[in-house]
């Protein structure tokens, strides 16, 4: 019987950055980006399927990630761009570079792919100096717009109510493997203390003024469209709840590339790294990496 204080060693192991030097292909760099709220671990599908084809990949944990959401308080989207800028240095020995981002990462996959293009917003040019070798960006899941009203008063709703409380089922055995995960070392969760569920609770908010910092992250990369010039795939989940269902196709639309496609995942919902087509979605990545190349 697996010990669940192993398990949750693993996954928090799984949270954190990773790198994978490429064997065949080395000169060949993926910059891969997690979503809001998330860590590497969604993206680590993803990363070994594009190691496997021998391409050196990359994978940065975003500033506040990685642990519960009430540490994202006070967040700024400049420092997820700044992150993935760092990203890219690790990358410096690979003469052809791709991005590859789900949801957030998706979008600071557009605007990276916009600064490549000349789009100015202040980064100094030695920052920017690597996208000169960016050769295509693979956008997962992410939004034009996203699939909740209540965004569209964030912006002024943040200045009386910090935080946005999500329902937690303690009682499921998913959640409960979950936030074990998050646990320091060697420590255990009693699940049945009501104190103990209240600190969870707490520690799992949102804070809305990083939830209103996704929103204009999403506004300027709308706003940045045009600018993009790179060859781009979007995917997006027939399932998805997340996003809106035109957003891939008003993406596509916005861009200036001319190479600009949509691939759907009928069976898949937001997350398309670790859904049911996660395989599906590697391979999808792969060949879009190797015509380019």
């Amino acid at each position: 019987m697996t010990d669940p204080g192993e398990g949750a060693a693993r996954a928090r192991k799984a949270n954190q950055p990773f790198h994978f030097v490429g064997e065949t292909r080395p000169d060949v760099g993926v910059l891969i980006l997690h979503g809001f709220t998330g860590s590497p671990a969604e993206m680590r599908p993803l990363g070994l399927g594009l190691h496997r084809e021998g391409f050196t990949v990359h994978g940065p944990l975003q500033p506040r990630h990685g642990e519960l959401p009430a540490r994202l308080r006070g967040a700024r989207y400049r420092e997820w761009i700044d992150a993935a800028l760092d990203g890219l240095e690790t990358l410096a020995d690979c003469q052809h570079l791709f991005l590859a981002g789900l949801s957030m990462g998706g979008l600071v996959t557009l605007y990276l792919a916009a600064l490549a293009a000349g789009a100015n917003e202040g980064f100094p040019a030695a920052r920017l100096k690597p996208l000169g070798r960016l050769r295509g960006i693979v956008v997962l899941a992410a939004p034009a717009r996203v699939n909740d009203p209540r965004t569209r008063i964030v912006r002024f709703a943040k200045h009386v109510i910090p935080y946005f409380t999500p329902k937690i089922d303690f009682d499921s055995p998913k959640t409960q493997a979950w936030l074990q995960e998050q646990a320091p070392p060697g420590a255990r969760i009693d699940f049945a203390d009501p104190a103990e569920r209240k600190r969870l609770g707490d520690a799992a908010r949102i804070p809305l003024d990083a939830i209103d910092q996704l929103i204009r992250l999403n506004d300027r990369v709308v706003q940045l469209l045009p600018h993009v010039i790179t060859p781009a795939l979007f995917m997006l989940g027939r399932l998805d709840k997340t996003v809106t269902a035109d957003s891939a196709e008003r993406l596509r639309r916005g861009v200036g590339s001319p190479d600009a496609t949509i691939q759907w995942f009928e069976r898949s919902g937001h997350v398309l790294t670790t859904d049911v087509e996660k395989d599906a979605v590697s391979a999808s990545a792969v060949a879009f990496v190797r015509r380019l190349i």
